[in-house]
Order: structure tokens, then C-alpha cells, then sequence
């Protein structure tokens, strides 16, 4: 996001860090470089939200066989948010429910047997 008013030694882009609190008003803000610098803690915002709501979560599994679309290839293994779902999401398309390890860590159905 872009700010509208910056405070000396702010960025002009930020991002919201929703860890910690409710509120949205009470949201920690973190400074980036441009409008297209990447969040540079977005994987532990992440993690952090599927510990806290692994119902939300799903891992991407899809049939593995010839009809099964490049783009849907490479989303296999992967975890989503059913509430943020991958462009394109089809009929071939099965889901996993995400599984934990006994410290935190997500672990793939595929690793089970």
C-alpha cells in the first residue's frame, strides 16, 4: 500500500502485518522499498495463520495424468487458502486437508504412507 502520509525514516510502500491482534486498526505495518518489493514476512504471516486456522487450508492434489494442465502441475503438493483459491482451479482437481507435525511443521499427505 502506498502511504498518504509518511513520518520521517517511513517508506512510501507498506504492507500490513496482521499477526498479534484482531483489529484491523491495530495492525503493525512493514516497510518495503517499491509498490512491487515483496513482503519480505509473508511466509511467517503465513504459517503463522495456518496454525491458527488450518480449517481454511488445503493441499493442491490433482490426478497425475496426461490431462492434467501444466499450471495445475505445478501447483501439486502445494498448500492454499480455499478462501484466496489458484486461478483456474478445475474439475480434475482433488484436496488434501493440510496435517501438522508434532511441531507445527505442515506435512503432506503424500508423506504419510
Amino acid at each position: 500500500m502506498k502511504r498518504s502520509h509518511r513520518q520521517e525514516g517511513q517508506s512510501e510502500y507498506y504492507y500490513l502485518d496482521p499477526r498479534g491482534t484482531d483489529r484491523f486498526a491495530d495492525f503493525k505495518e512493514i516497510d518495503v522499498a517499491s509498490e512491487d518489493a515483496p513482503n519480505p514476512k509473508i511466509t511467517a504471516i503465513l504459517r503463522d495463520d495456518l496454525k491458527k486456522n488450518e480449517r481454511d487450508y488445503y493441499i493442491w492434489r490433482t490426478r497425475k495424468d496426461e490431462k492434467v494442465r501444466d499450471r495445475h502441475k505445478e501447483r501439486e503438493g502445494k498448500v492454499f487458502n480455499w478462501h484466496v483459491p489458484p486461478e483456474g482451479a478445475r474439475i480434475k482437481t482433488t484436496v488434501a486437508p493440510v496435517v501438522f507435525t508434532a511441531s507445527g511443521e505442515v506435512l503432506l499427505i503424500s508423506k504419510l504412507a
